[in-house]
């Protein structure tokens, strides 16, 4: 296997400069129905740095975000997440149709193991529509429900009954396959960790003050702009670095949160961190397609000035360093491949989404067995 070295780990890990990634996909643009990509990050006194790229016809989300520690990397972040939206929304026809009972004998996993709504009619004799994947371990290829890989709000026939969770989770694109598996495959450790992390997150708060890298940094600009923040420590729950932070200002005084998972603990945080600068930027710019009503309650609730954080009681110690930026993404891929089957129920199986006229690596991770927080 040929090793590719990392050529950005300051924030993320990339096997090639943002400047590189933008000018492949650029061209690539119109042909998948992205109109703009527009920088919000003046839009808060924050300064970190905000894109959107908005594709008026998705049949999902119609503008994607996008965050980085520099501009180049916040506009290649929200162009890659509509990119990948797109494909997932463009997968073709099922390769058959059968029963989850008739696909049982075949799978390395139980469909009643993937994620579902509450109150799902699957059932045994629920007819389903399977894609081909494959087991993140190899071997065999397999199926997977095609109701799991492909992301569509619409319904022309007007009702589908619940069966299973159709949404973002595990969706990933990259500069390389290996790239864009690691991205689906921190995704669901991270989702899977936040669905298993205590209510009670007062034993899991980081000490700000022992961070240091990257996110050190990213910590400064949100004190210089009087935005309070709380990191907590769920790495526990995924077994790699995982990190959710909390953020409060008096300014926009909404709770914001953001999370992220990596082998380097400082890119771990420093994903949180931006996630959560994004969060209050989509409210601000207030273009989202999915932002609720209630979010703006706020303006008519004074008590909401209160700072809604506890005073710190930190008891986590922030790793003093790590050496997982030398590594490769291969070395990365193997490494996590093995953390999320220990916590899987069944094969973890992926679907190469990249489209051929395009050549953008596009991915569909799916663990059974983890979890989601409903709504996410």
């Amino acid at each position: 296997m040929t090793v590719v070295v990392k050529q950005v780990t300051a924030g993320t890990h990339r096997v090639v400069p943002p400047e590189e990634t933008w000018a492949r996909v650029a061209p690539l643009l119109p042909a998948m129905g992205i109109t703009r990509v527009a920088d919000l990050t003046g839009l808060d006194v924050l300064g970190i740095p905000v894109f959107q790229a908005v594709r008026p016809n998705a049949r999902t989300l119609s503008v994607s975000q996008g965050k980085g520690i520099t501009p180049e990397l916040a506009r290649v972040s929200a162009v890659m997440e509509s990119i990948e939206t797109w494909h997932a929304e463009e997968l073709g026809p099922a390769a058959l149709e059968a029963t989850v009972a008739e696909m049982a004998p075949l799978l390395p996993y139980s469909v009643f193991d993937l994620p579902r709504p509450p109150r799902s009619l699957l059932s045994p004799a629920t007819r389903l529509g399977w894609v081909a994947a494959r087991p993140l371990a190899g071997g065999e290829p397999t199926w997977l429900p095609r109701q799991c890989v492909r992301m569509d709000s619409s319904e022309p026939a007007g009702f589908a009954p619940p069966l299973l969770l159709s949404n973002s989770n595990g969706l990933a694109s990259g500069n390389t396959v290996a790239e864009a598996l690691l991205h689906g495959l921190y995704e669901v450790l991270e989702r899977d960790a936040r669905a298993r992390a205590p209510q009670d997150r007062s034993g899991l708060e980081v000490d700000a003050a022992t961070v240091a890298g990257t996110s050190a940094g990213l910590l400064e600009r949100f004190a210089a702009a009087g935005v309070h923040v709380r990191v907590y420590d769920l790495t526990p729950m995924a077994g790699l670095p995982c990190y959710e932070t909390l953020i409060w200002g008096a300014d926009l005084p909404v709770r914001f949160g953001g999370w992220g998972c990596h082998r380097d603990a400082d890119v771990a945080l420093s994903r949180a961190l931006t996630e959560a600068a994004q969060s209050r930027l989509t409210m601000i710019a207030g273009t989202r397609d999915d932002l609720p009503g209630e979010a703006y309650d706020w303006v008519s609730e004074r008590s909401r000035l209160r700072v809604p954080f506890p005073e710190p009681r930190p008891r986590c110690v922030f790793p003093a360093g790590s050496a997982e930026a030398a590594g490769s993404l291969e070395e990365d891929l193997r490494m996590v491949a093995e953390t999320i089957a220990g916590r899987a129920a069944g094969a973890v199986c992926w679907v190469d989404l990249t489209r051929p006229e395009f050549g953008v690596p596009v991915v569909r991770v799916v663990a059974p067995g983890l979890h989601i927080v409903q709504g996410h």
